[in-house]
């Protein structure tokens, strides 16, 4: 659902499209004309309920008809993409109507708004590409292993917790490769501030693959792209689970590095970040064991 600055929109779109029903479908007895829309166009409500799938079958015919963008836009709200796994049988549906409710199943299963949308970064030896369901399994496989969960995530390396770890990522996270051999090495990206053009910088690398530099130019290509303002995120639009794109500024980058961890403190110097300030005992390194963080920032100036 969408909220904030389109709900003035959605509600003179719902209203368009009750105001057509109640002329048409309801023309007889326009107090039965549902007043919240949601149809279910699928096989499951076809054979469960059969008497409501007719009665949405018309619903939905109906306002497909219309010429009106308005109305078509609510129709496409009005889908309860959730009701079933598959689509009413085409027999149903005209060729149009049915190519509609497939697009609108589409956009269901396709874009999120935490998806990341950019194409991939290439570096001379690395390519930076949207993280996939498999490499989260592969992420969770080396927090696991690895050794050094505590001081890069300050958490306890309980399975809860790096199954969260290696789930949590956003849309500016990126899988890290080897470009030569393709093989995935580890991940980075950046959390956006909400307020300010702002952007906290995360980063791991696989441990037999530290002390490369593979990190450095993965940091530095990524910084790159977010002070030129060519990263982008999914924007919402009146319509349900279709977005836009939408080019981010960001101005500022911020690392946040626990005293103890000296490879990412040598890393974020490499790359340029000016040393800001320090979190005194900000950071969990161990069962009731903490340290300083230590701030960095980049500027694209």
């Amino acid at each position: 659902m969408i909220w904030g600055k389109f709900d003035d929109e959605r509600r003179m779109q719902d209203k368009k499209a009750y105001t057509l029903l109640r002329k048409t479908l309801y023309a007889d007895n326009p107090d039965e004309c549902p007043d919240y829309l949601c149809v279910e166009i699928d096989d499951q409500s076809k054979c469960d309920y059969p008497k409501e799938y007719s009665t949405d079958l018309k619903i939905f015919k109906t306002l497909f008809a219309s010429d009106d963008p308005d109305i078509r836009t609510a129709l496409w709200n009005a889908v309860n993409t959730c009701a079933g796994t598959d689509l009413t049988p085409s027999d149903d549906l005209s060729d149009e109507e049915y190519a509609f409710l497939k697009s609108r199943y589409e956009a269901k299963a396709g874009i999120r708004y935490n998806s990341n949308i950019n194409p991939p970064i290439a570096t001379e030896r690395l390519v930076l590409r949207p993280i996939c369901e498999d490499d989260q399994k592969l992420f969770s496989y080396h927090y696991m292993h690895d050794g050094d969960f505590y001081i890069c995530a300050g958490e306890e390396p309980t399975a809860e917790n790096i199954e969260k770890s290696a789930e949590r990522f956003g849309n500016l996270y990126f899988t890290v490769e080897n470009r030569k051999t393709g093989e995935v090495i580890g991940n980075l990206g950046m959390k956006l501030h909400a307020k300010t053009p702002t952007a906290e910088l995360e980063y791991y690398i696989f441990k037999e693959h530290r002390r490369n530099g593979y990190c450095r130019e993965a940091v530095l290509a990524l910084a790159e792209k977010a002070f030129r303002g060519e990263l982008a995120v999914p924007e919402y639009t009146v319509r349900d689970d279709v977005y836009e794109r939408k080019n981010v500024r960001i101005d500022v980058i911020r690392a946040m590095v626990p005293e103890i961890n000296e490879p990412s403190l040598n890393t974020v110097r490499s790359c340029g970040f000016i040393h800001e300030g320090t979190l005194h005992r900000a950071f969990a390194a161990g069962n009731n064991y903490y340290v300083n963080e230590e701030v960095f920032y980049k500027t694209g100036d």
